[in-house]
């Protein structure tokens, strides 16, 4: 209520007794003169005639006095106003003075011990004064029973009965009010936002919402909102400021339109019993992911990084022990070749790395799918293997979970993995709305929660003997979307590979024939198969592929080691693009195992994935 400490109803009789303002200002002044100091109360006319109007609400139609200038502050402490009360008591002790109660004076408390009576005697205020309003509780949620939550609290504390909100969470805030009146009022309330530096220019507040017509009766503590503020709304993680502005119908609003810098946005909330501040902190919500490769963080994956190269997928043949321990110590967390061969006719055991870069706990909901070794291995040809529910990771933890168990693997082949995984907060994305190229691309690159690992079914180790040469072939489709015809690019990337090395590409005829080949010698066609000689040492492409509606063609790539290569592992991609975006890839890692001397075969070499 601006400036006014307090406000008194006085029997009509007694007011006609004092007709005159020089005669109330004896009054008001021998009231306050407490400390030995005179202390006029009223100034000017104008203040003397704001406070001073008929309330035909009350019994007998009294008159309401104000003996404190709205524009003309006089830090009273305590002491003297409790003195000024006695001695007006005294001084008019017949009814309805007598109970020295201000007419409806609605406050929303700046501290726990405020009641309503402003300058509150705290002198001076720190700056943590300010916002530190036990009167404004933000939730990320929707309380089922406020008043028990937040009014059912003695003595009406504590001081936070809060929680930090959520980045793009719906916050619901709620109010606690109080009557130091005679008589009901309805009241309104303004909720702004700021930074925290913005809080000392109104001009930079941002209104969040407002409620009406909430009444308070007197001397009752009521609990009103709440005001929903839209996720949509709701600013990046960081700290900011709210501010309150109540207002009735016989004590307006305060007017913020001039209010500019620190001194006087301090004497507005310290001055304003009808205004509080609140400090409060917007989190990011739980934001569980698995990664597409060593380097992703959690972030949108550049168009540079790799698909189908998860770490977080791993597969072994018997179930671990201790999985955390084994998947989980830092020197695990940054190796990608931690699985074992995927075989048929056995159970499998397949566990699922995720990570928290949220500051929520997350219950993780995930799926685990497989489909055949494609270039664009699009949601339609995905076989569910199954799932894990309410999986708890907390924020920056790092949980392996699982095992999901894989009794019905596919004959002997080269597979992907694809993980989908999803919370309350940020649920598992719909691949039944993925309709066109596009939402495939932003369903790979733009969602963390969504990754992809390729994998080869082994039934035994190759062994080559004294072969010349070591040879591995691995076949994989090349796929068009299910609905419209569009044009790619199909890119070889082959590394660094040992001196001497061959390596062939085999595609259909139909696709060859129509397209631009990069880096590829044509060897010969055969029926409806084209050969191509690709340059083992430099990346190559077939560009411009007419990929209809529906394809999926048959496509392998062969590589021939010399016999004196160096033991190793070395990583081939094949991968394709659309309008110059991944879309998909096949990825193997070739390890050639060193000579074993006891048996003095020239060469093993063993297939093992890298997603």
């Amino acid at each position: 209520m601006g400036n006014v400490i307090e406000e008194y109803v006085i029997d009509p009789s007694i007011f006609d007794a004092l007709a005159t303002r020089s005669a109330w200002e004896l009054v008001v002044t021998a009231t306050h003169n407490v400390t030995g100091q005179t202390k006029p109360a009223i100034h000017t006319v104008s203040s003397w005639t704001q406070y001073q109007f008929d309330d035909p609400n009350f019994p007998n139609n009294p008159k309401l006095i104000s003996p404190y200038a709205f524009n003309t502050p006089d830090p009273w402490l305590e002491a003297d106003l409790t003195n000024a009360r006695a001695n007006l008591q005294n001084r008019f002790p017949y009814p309805p003075y007598s109970a020295c109660k201000p007419q409806p004076n609605v406050f929303i408390r700046q501290y726990l011990a405020d009641d309503g009576i402003r300058p509150t005697g705290i002198n001076p205020w720190s700056l943590n004064d300010l916002v530190v309003s036990p009167d404004i509780n933000y939730f990320p949620w929707k309380l089922a029973d406020p008043t028990s939550s937040l009014g059912n609290v003695a003595p009406f504390g504590p001081n936070h009965l809060s929680h930090p909100l959520y980045e793009g969470t719906t916050a619901y805030i709620y109010f606690r009010l109080q009557n130091r009146g005679v008589t009901s009022a309805a009241a309104r309330v303004n909720l702004y936002v700021s930074t925290v530096n913005g809080l000392w220019s109104p001009d930079a507040w941002t209104l969040a919402g407002s409620l009406t017509n909430e009444l308070v009766a007197p001397e009752e503590f009521r609990v009103v909102g709440p005001i929903e503020w839209s996720g949509l709304s709701v600013p990046p993680s960081g700290e900011y400021r709210f501010i309150a502005i109540i207002g009735t119908a016989g004590d307006p609003e305060p007017n913020i339109g001039k209010l500019s810098g620190f001194a006087q946005i301090e004497a507005f909330i310290q001055e304003n019993n009808n205004v509080a501040c609140v400090a409060f902190k917007v989190l990011r919500p739980d934001d569980v992911y698995i990664r597409d490769n060593l380097s992703d963080v959690g972030m949108s994956q550049p168009t540079s990084a790799p698909l189908s190269m998860s770490p977080d997928i791993n597969h072994y043949q018997q179930e671990l022990a201790k999985p955390q321990e084994i998947l989980a110590i830092p020197a695990a967390q940054i190796r990608e070749d931690l699985f074992q061969p995927i075989k048929a006719g056995q159970m499998n055991y397949i566990y699922l790395r995720l990570q928290n870069r949220g500051d929520a706990p997350g219950i993780v909901d995930a799926d685990l799918y497989y489909t055949p070794p494609s270039t664009l291995p699009t949601p339609a040809s995905w076989i569910k293997i199954g799932s894990l529910v309410n999986q708890l990771v907390t924020p920056s933890e790092f949980r392996v979970v699982g095992p999901i168990l894989w009794n019905a693997p596919p004959q002997a082949g080269h597979y992907c993995f694809v993980a989908v995984l999803g919370t309350i907060g940020d649920p598992k994305p719909d691949v039944s709305n993925i309709k066109t190229i596009d939402d495939y691309h932003t369903l790979v690159r733009q969602n963390n929660n969504v990754a992809w690992k390729n994998f080869e079914i082994l039934n035994s180790a190759p062994s080559l003997g004294n072969h010349l040469k070591i040879k591995f072939v691995f076949e994989f489709l090349v796929q068009g979307w299910d609905e419209g015809e569009f044009v790619g690019d199909l890119e070889i990337q082959l590394g660094k590979l040992p001196k001497g090395t061959e390596v062939q590409l085999r595609v259909a005829a139909a696709l060859a024939n129509e397209a631009r080949s990069y880096r590829l010698e044509h060897l010969r066609s055969q029926g409806r198969q084209t050969l191509f000689s690709v340059a083992p040492f430099k990346d190559s492409a077939l560009r411009d592929i007419r990929l209809k509606p529906g394809l999926r063609s048959p496509t392998s790539l062969t590589i021939n080691f010399p016999p004196d290569a160096r033991p190793g592992s070395y990583d081939i991609a094949v991968l394709q693009k659309i309008d110059g975006k991944e879309v998909g890839r096949v990825t193997r890692r070739l390890i050639i195992a060193p000579k074993n001397r006891k048996t003095k075969e020239s060469k093993r070499a063993s297939v093992t994935k890298s997603r």
